[in-house]
C-alpha cells in the first residue's frame, strides 16, 4: 500500500468536495487516451510541478526513470515515486516512510508551481488551491 497524494490544475473549478471528488473518482479510472507515464500532455504549471519534484524523489517510471540514481536514494532509506500523468491532474504514489516529508514537499510546490493540491491518502483529503482554498 502507499501513500498517495494528487496534484491537478488549478483551472479545474469546482463547487465543492464532492464535485471534486466525483471528478476524481473518473480520473483514476484512467480512461484517457494518454500515456500516463509521460508528463509532456498534462498543463504547463503541471509539468514543472513535476520536473521539480523528481529532484527530490526519483521517478520509478517514466521518462526519467533511472536505476540508479533510484538505487542511490533507496540506499538512503528513501524511495522513489510513482507518477499517473493526466490531461489535469499527476497522481503521486510515495512509501509511507516518506509520508511526511512527500505531503510538506508536495504541498510547497504545489503552491510554488499554482497548481491544486489533494491529500488522497488522508480521510479528510484536503483538496486545495494554491490561493489557500480548501474545498469543503
Amino acid at each position: 500500500m502507499s501513500y498517495d497524494l494528487m496534484v491537478f490544475n488549478k483551472d479545474k473549478e469546482f463547487s465543492n468536495k464532492a464535485e471534486f471528488l466525483a471528478w476524481y473518482d473518473k480520473f483514476t479510472e484512467y480512461e484517457e487516451e494518454v500515456d500516463y507515464s509521460d508528463y509532456k500532455h498534462t498543463t504547463q504549471a503541471l509539468q514543472n510541478f513535476f520536473l521539480e519534484l523528481i529532484q527530490f524523489y526519483p521517478p520509478i517510471n517514466g521518462e526519467f526513470y533511472d536505476e540508479d540514481k533510484l538505487d542511490e536514494f533507496e540506499e538512503q532509506g528513501n524511495y522513489g515515486i510513482g507518477h499517473s500523468t493526466g490531461k489535469d491532474g499527476i497522481y503521486l504514489t510515495f512509501s509511507w516512510s516518506n509520508a511526511d516529508d512527500a505531503y510538506d514537499k508536495v504541498k510547497e510546490l504545489a503552491i510554488k508551481h499554482q497548481v491544486g493540491f489533494f491529500d488522497v491518502s488522508s480521510e479528510d483529503g484536503d483538496v486545495i488551491y494554491p490561493n489557500g482554498d480548501k474545498l469543503l
